[in-house]
């Protein structure tokens, strides 16, 4: 029964030296922080009770106490104003100074996570406004990524691309595999097989180097040669240099660099939304967003250095930052397997005319089924056609299988459409052929 006046004491207590606080109160200090206009003598009563007694501004309260204590020690260690200005001042520096270094401490140690957001949204950004479909994305720490004698990832993404991809139906199909940094060699190789065992296009990135100069020097390498080459799962590996800059540094935080990432990312999200015979190259369909630069600016004569290299380079030219190659790693003859859009482009026929073909298995096609399968392939092809995925396609063969009479042998030749590179003109000067005007007087 000693609790209720033990209560009433506390709260009579608490609203006298609020009524002191009250009569104490002046522009001055209404002006310090926001918080102090609930002791304001025109403030409502409930609304400081509310203040006073509820969770909800707990952390308020606490930082409001801090205040106030710190301001009830600076007016009473002198009476001289500019000493407690001059202490003040002291004071808000070293908060200040401790601040900037506690916020750099923090922003380095997060660094890696937020290289990984931002690659992320790379992805999205340059995929387009529209809510995505069929993305899988694996959260994996980028150590564990990047560890060739770690096989637990890389059987876990070739579980992932071989389940559909080993199906009679074709619907849930993969069509690109985007993995951000440079993950070595051996990996990367290990995904190039990957990815041309299910027909999947590997994005990643090449290393994070300053200069051409150190690109050109690595990839010369003995380490750096270890990568592409005339197999054809080389075909569906493709690298990007040039690392893009996701974000500017904070000069408050005195750091030496922002935070750069990965091209494979953005261009991963720029060719999910563009049509697959269109590599995300040059001016009109390369543009990165999401970008406020690359590490270093190469120019025409080095990019065609890169290039050759196998290296997809970003540059920023027409004010732009743009990937200026459309190549894969494999460096063999054939240059429709140099062309990452052109393989894409027989990679998606290829899965769509085996989940065309499957739903007529086992059918007993005679003379007019047959035709009707014949007639669908060639619209297939003209629609393909028509709709700029290649130039034109042609049925050359459709016939049962002598030998075999449970077999039907199809036959397609393809003319794929091949992105320009390169505009090779000539300027021819005359001779000899002044023109002549007549003059009349």
């Amino acid at each position: 029964m000693e609790k209720q006046p033990q209560i009433a004491r506390r709260k009579e207590t608490r609203k006298q030296k609020v009524q002191q606080l009250r009569t104490g109160y002046s522009a001055l200090f209404k002006n310090i922080d926001d918080n102090l206009e609930y002791f304001a003598p025109e403030a409502d009563e409930d609304t400081l009770n509310m203040f006073l007694e509820e969770s909800a501004f707990r952390d308020k309260r606490r930082e409001l106490r801090s205040l106030v204590s710190d301001l009830i020690e600076l007016v009473g260690s002198s009476t001289d104003p500019g000493q407690v200005q001059a202490r003040a001042d002291e004071k808000m520096q070293r908060i200040a100074a401790l601040r900037r270094k506690n916020l750099a401490a923090i922003v380095e140690k997060a660094r890696p996570l937020e290289k990984s957001y931002r690659e992320l949204d790379l992805f999205y950004k340059n995929a387009g406004p529209n809510t995505l479909k069929n993305v899988t994305l694996l959260n994996v720490d980028r150590q564990m990524v990047k560890d060739s004698d770690d096989e637990s990832v890389t059987n876990k993404v070739r579980d992932i691309l071989a389940d559909p991809h080993l199906r009679i139906d074709q619907d849930q199909v993969y069509s690109l595999l985007a993995i951000p940094d440079f993950l070595g060699e051996k990996l990367i190789q290990t995904y190039a097989g990957i990815a041309d065992d299910n027909k999947v296009l590997f994005l990643t990135d090449y290393r994070d180097l300053p200069s051409v100069a150190a690109v050109e020097q690595y990839r010369k390498s003995e380490e750096g040669k270890r990568i592409g080459g005339p197999q054809k799962y080389w075909s569906h590996a493709v690298v990007f240099g040039n690392w893009i800059r996701m974000r500017e540094k904070y000069p408050e935080l005195a750091e030496k660099e922002g935070v750069f990432g990965s091209v494979a990312m953005a261009i991963a999200g720029k060719l999910y939304a563009t049509k697959i015979s269109q590599p995300a190259a040059g001016v009109q369909f390369g543009e990165v967003k999401s970008s406020s630069g690359i590490r270093f600016r190469p120019n025409q004569l080095e990019v065609g250095q890169l290039s050759k290299l196998g290296i997809n380079p970003m540059a920023d030219f027409y004010q732009q930052d743009s990937p200026w190659e459309a190549t894969s790693l494999f460096d063999g003859a054939n240059l429709e397997l140099k062309h990452y859009a052109v393989v894409r482009t027989i990679d998606w026929i290829d899965k769509s005319l085996k989940h065309f073909l499957g739903k007529y298995t086992f059918e007993l096609l005679d003379r007019e089924k047959a035709n009707v399968v014949h007639k669908r392939l060639v619209k297939f092809l003209d629609d393909l056609a028509e709709n700029k995925i290649i130039e034109k396609g042609q049925l050359t063969h459709f016939a049962r299988n002598r030998d075999q009479p449970d077999r039907f042998d199809i036959n397609f030749k393809i003319t794929p459409l091949w992105a320009t590179r390169t505009f090779v003109y000539k300027i021819g000067v005359s001779k000899n052929e002044t023109p002549q005007s007549e003059i009349t007087e």
